[in-house]
């Protein structure tokens, strides 16, 4: 093929097998229905948050939470915000979340024209920035808490990123999806913020339906099941889980009980019973008094409920037992992240783009996805020229370019 060919044909011939499409990927997203590209003028919330107080929750307290959240007449969020605040605190969770986080933002996210190339220019600058980052955590997150209102302060011409946060997620507790609306402080609903109406809208990303409490109202009751099944199983270990040592003393000799209890001090601070009768030493095995396999099944079975929920599945989060169940359990977890990124691709593309665009931003017919491209080594790269150079010929300047 001669040098004078069109090398785009040739990109897009690469990409087929250099890169390997998301599948999560969007179609163009619709223009706002704006008569002008800019924002005439814009206002930012700014509110005292609403203090969460720690607690020890239990499963009444959950549910006497989630129903004043879904009261049809006033339904108030911030008991089960509470709950929520004790339950992420929860190791196995956290790490389920962590590792969603992470399958989502290490692949990274650029902005492309129809033909499949990163459109050069501020848009797609943009996405290299760490404030995107923490747009695309606050989105994922979205699925957890049920919603997040999120403010784009990197939009202001006043922005530095030096003194103000380029992402920022309006205080949950202030939020009230169900009535459109942002308290400014603490029951001031005679102030409170219309923030789906301009000049706020022109700034913020609304995630998550109105009535929708999240992924961990799910999981409430299996973490809250565990915490306390834990803390019996401490008390369990605490009672049985050392031997107890027992001395019999002759009660008619006197002074015989207090040397049997200075014994029993003097070796330690396992629990030890000084009985009357001949002076024996036994040591009595506990092991079997209890069984405390139960409590290691209950806290097993509650991480995996909480992983199911989370990932569709539990053996990339716990240990497996045959290469068979582990693939497809592998590909239960590759499905639930693929549905996360298209979450993520659908609200950047239909949200965060026609706000770009009516502050100015060139964003015409670009869409957001993720780049799946692989990275090959030159080893792989030179096994695929020559698979190539069966079926067709290779232009020089593209080999040495790639």
């Amino acid at each position: 093929m001669s040098m004078q060919k069109d090398r785009s044909g040739w990109n897009s011939f690469k990409r087929l097998f250099v890169v390997e499409k998301a599948e999560t990927g969007m179609l163009s997203a619709a223009k706002p229905a704006t008569e002008t590209q800019e924002v005439k003028a814009g206002k930012k919330i700014q509110v005292d948050k609403i203090t969460l107080l720690r607690s020890a929750p239990d499963i009444g307290r959950w549910r006497s939470a989630l129903m004043v959240a879904e009261s049809k007449t006033r339904p108030d969020r911030r008991m089960l915000y509470q709950v929520y605040n004790e339950i992420v605190i929860d190791a196995h969770l956290e790490s389920v979340m962590s590792r969603i986080r992470l399958k989502c933002t290490n692949n990274p996210i650029r902005f492309y024209n129809v033909d499949g190339e990163e459109m050069e220019g501020d848009v797609n600058d943009m996405t290299k920035t760490i404030w995107f980052m923490d747009l695309v955590t606050l989105i994922i997150e979205s699925k957890w808490w049920g919603h997040s209102l999120i403010q784009c302060n990197f939009l202001d011409k006043t922005f530095s990123p030096d003194t103000t946060q380029g992402i920022e997620l309006i205080h949950r507790p202030n939020v009230r999806p169900e009535y459109g609306d942002v308290l400014p402080t603490q029951g001031d609903e005679k102030n409170a913020i219309p923030y789906r109406k301009p000049p706020y809208s022109n700034y913020l990303i609304e995630v998550g339906k109105p009535l929708d409490l999240g992924l961990l109202n799910v999981v409430a009751p299996n973490v809250l099941y565990k915490r306390y099944g834990v803390k019996d199983w401490a008390e369990f270990l605490e009672v049985y889980g050392m031997p107890i040592r027992e001395i019999q003393y002759d009660p008619n000799i006197p002074g015989q009980r207090q040397e049997a209890e200075s014994i029993l001090e003097d070796q330690g601070s396992n629990a030890g019973i000084a009985t009357p009768m001949g002076s024996t030493f036994n040591l009595h095995d506990t092991a079997k008094a209890g069984n405390s396999q139960a409590f290691d099944l209950n806290a097993k079975f509650h991480n995996g409920e909480i992983s199911k929920a989370f990932l569709l599945q539990t053996m990339t989060t716990e240990n497996g037992s045959s290469l068979s169940q582990a693939e497809v359990h592998q590909e239960a977890e590759k499905e639930a992240i693929m549905g996360y990124r298209l979450f993520v691709e659908m609200v950047l593309n239909f949200k965060l783009k026609p706000i770009l665009e009516r502050h100015g931003y060139q964003v015409g017919d670009g869409t957001f996805r993720y780049d799946d491209r692989r990275q090959l080594n030159k080893a792989q790269l030179a096994d695929l020229v020559v698979k190539l150079a069966t079926v067709t010929d290779i232009p020089m300047w593209w080999i040495s370019e790639t």
